[in-house]
């Protein structure tokens, strides 16, 4: 990845363009009281992915899950569609476990629609296990399948961007 990006806390102001990439990337978007509930939930947290631009940053990618003692929940992916391929989940992900490892999370959790192939591959690759299956969980009609990993050390180039 040879982007120019930062990860940082996302912050309300984000949103309009957050609720913009939301609506149009995911089945079941969350709306703007949803982000915003997450964003002050004591266990939960949110990150925007900023892209450093000539014409000024942009948001790319975002990024929020919850910790629970030894486990976290990852509750929403989200890249831009022009910026896909790119590694920024990948990036995101390997954000995502620096901050577990630091805050002693040994498990993580996420739920994805089984069609998705993309979030599958990219799962799949940081060494996530199917564990089960929600029926119709997505518009009561598209499965979520339901997936785990541990957390544990650092697991080198398949963590890296």
């Amino acid at each position: 990845m040879n982007l120019p990006v930062t990860v940082r806390k996302m912050e309300e102001g984000d949103l309009d363009e957050i609720l913009t990439l939301e609506a149009s990337s995911s089945l079941t978007p969350w709306s703007r009281l949803l982000f915003l509930e997450e964003m002050s939930h004591p266990h939960g947290h949110c990150f925007s992915m900023v892209l450093h631009e000539d014409l000024g940053p942009r948001i790319v990618a975002y990024l929020c899950f919850r910790t629970m003692g030894d486990d976290s929940e990852l509750l929403n992916l989200t890249v831009h569609p022009n910026y896909r391929r790119r590694g920024l989940a990948r990036h995101l992900m390997a954000f995502y476990f620096d901050f577990c490892r630091r805050e002693k999370v040994t498990k993580s959790f996420l739920e994805v629609a089984v069609g998705n192939e993309a979030a599958l591959h990219l799962y799949r690759s940081l060494d996530y296990q199917p564990t089960g299956k929600r029926p119709k969980f997505y518009l009561g009609r598209f499965d979520a399948l339901i997936m785990e990993r541990e957390i544990g050390e650092n697991r080198g180039n398949k963590e890296q961007s």
